[in-house]
């Protein structure tokens, strides 16, 4: 917000004040852009004070209760105002004392040397790697789980819904993630400090939430139904297809209240215990998502397909259907979240067609080698949470106008990849997961794929997240589902080709023997 101009006032909700006086500096020009490199001045001698602050003592005794709202915007603007301000929500005086400061905040250049590839966020690794060591469990009971129920009746009877599992988790985890990284965004911007506004966005959020999963648990039902056609050159019938589309809805809508009140719990109680909830929020979200998720989807199909072309499971469709313009009416009424409903479906609905691609790669190859449906949710799942990490935490700084060492950050979420990485293995072996052979070029490939795929995710939620913003498209909304969907058609095309690239090594001990013809 420029200074040069004295007619210019700062809006808090109905009440206006003067705006804070310009910086004793020669053309100083408004940052409206923020680039991915640090905001420098054009040249020394334009040197911007960004550590000056303002005050202001405003007396209430001259204005209506009811002509004030120091909540009056909503809080889901891309760019809020001023990020600085804070202001007494519970003020006992006739006074308000309002503190103003800037919101940009500059680093000066930087000279990066072979150490810093080696110099660690402590604070990040702290607070990241327990997150992500949890989120690996929760991913490795996934894919132990969608190993067992692979093989259940309703599998068998519709087996379009292999096709949905990674489109319907891949849609639900950003979901998910998209709403940790928003109320993470929220809770450092302090908008969730009153109990008010914070109840208000909350609640709102997990309405916004429940409307969003029924949309996509509709929409990626069908889209399964039509890809998995297209895969087995033909089409199951419309019974069939009322059970996979309801057990999509069900699934997605049970979930996002398990997981929305889980993440929202997660984000309050960081901040009472001081943890940035940018670090542990997403990992955690997507995690027990994909968990609860196929849980929910196998159980609820499985019961269907017994009810299969009864009047039971077609009212039920038409309740579930009708429910969806409720929950929209619902979130539109709720001033905090309404533009949350029309934001990033482009992105969520794109990559549901990226999805659908790991889906038929991972229905032609599941039968092909060992451990593949074990190792393919946490494989991706890792690398999307460590990127989705890393774009909250760009996100919130994007918002604070606040620009950091980024490229620490980046080698932070690099390193904590790896022991991550090798503790799943660890634990495939440990517990024989998938009758897995973890070897030592076993681990030696997987682990070669894993780091090109961390490389390769983590330059991409940079680049996005900046270009996101750049475009006035907020990042919680709009990058998250794209590096997902990234994430895991890399993940599943560089497993497949890590089984062959060991078979070609010669090593063949996770090769399925009898379906190996049928690959070829």
């Amino acid at each position: 917000m420029s200074g040069s101009n004295n007619n210019n006032i700062l809006e808090l909700g109905k009440m206006s004040i003067p705006p804070p006086p310009p910086p004793q500096t020669n053309d100083i020009q408004d940052i409206t852009k923020y680039d991915e490199h640090l905001l420098l001045p054009k040249s020394r001698s334009d040197t911007i004070n960004y550590n000056s602050c303002y005050n202001y003592t405003i007396t209430t005794s001259d204005i209506p209760s009811n002509d004030y709202d120091i909540h009056q915007s909503p809080p889901t603007e891309l760019t809020p105002i001023l990020s600085g301000h804070r202001v007494p929500l519970n003020a006992k005086s006739n006074n308000i004392d309002i503190y103003i400061s800037n919101s940009i905040q500059q680093n000066d250049k930087r000279k990066y040397s072979i150490r810093s590839l080696f110099t660690l966020d402590f604070e990040l690794t702290a607070e990241a790697l327990p997150s992500l060591i949890i989120s690996v469990i929760g991913l490795t009971l996934s894919g132990w789980l969608l190993d067992v129920v692979k093989n259940w009746r309703i599998y068998k009877a519709i087996p379009d819904l292999i096709v949905l599992v990674p489109i319907l988790l891949n849609l639900k985890g950003n979901l998910e993630m998209n709403l940790a990284s928003r109320l993470s965004t929220e809770s450092n911007l302090g908008h969730l400090d009153s109990y008010r506004m914070g109840r208000e966005i909350i609640l709102g959020n997990m309405v916004v939430l429940q409307a969003q999963a029924f949309i996509v648990g509709s929409v990626s039902g069908l889209f399964a139904w039509f890809m998995g056609g297209l895969s087995l050159h033909h089409f199951v019938g419309i019974d069939k297809t009322i059970v996979l589309v309801i057990s999509s809805i069900f699934s997605a809508s049970v979930c996002s209240f398990i997981l929305g009140t889980m993440v929202s719990l997660i984000i309050i109680y960081s901040k009472k215990f001081k943890i940035n909830p940018d670090n542990v929020a997403t990992p955690l979200a997507a995690s027990m998502g994909d968990l609860v998720t196929l849980l929910v989807l196998s159980l609820c199909g499985d019961a269907l397909i017994q009810l299969k072309g009864t009047i039971f499971n077609d009212i039920l469709l038409i309740i579930l259907i009708a429910l969806i313009p409720v929950w929209c009416y619902l979130a539109l009424k709720n001033e905090y979240v309404h533009d949350v409903l029309f934001e990033g479906w482009v992105p969520i609905f794109s990559s549901l067609v990226i999805t659908s691609i790991a889906g038929i790669v991972f229905e032609k190859h599941m039968d092909s080698y060992k451990g593949i449906a074990v190792i393919m949710p946490v494989l991706n799942g890792i690398a999307g949470n460590i990127g989705s990490l890393y774009v909250s935490r760009l996100s919130t700084d994007l918002h604070l106008r606040v620009v950091k060492d980024y490229l620490k950050t980046f080698i932070t979420l690099f390193w904590i990849h790896l022991p991550t990485e090798w503790f799943f293995l660890l634990m495939v072996e440990f517990f024989k997961l998938g009758d897995t052979n973890v070897s030592v070029l076993f681990t030696l490939v997987y682990t070669a794929m894993s780091v090109l795929l961390m490389v390769i995710i983590l330059f991409f939620a940079h680049m996005a997240t900046h270009w996101f913003w750049n475009h006035h498209l907020n990042p919680d909304n709009y990058c998250l589902p794209t590096l997902t969907a990234l994430s895991d058609v890399l993940g599943t095309i560089f497993l497949v080709y890590q089984y062959d690239f060991l078979a070609f090594l010669g090593d063949t001990s996770n090769t399925i023997e009898q379906k190996n013809s049928s690959h070829h």
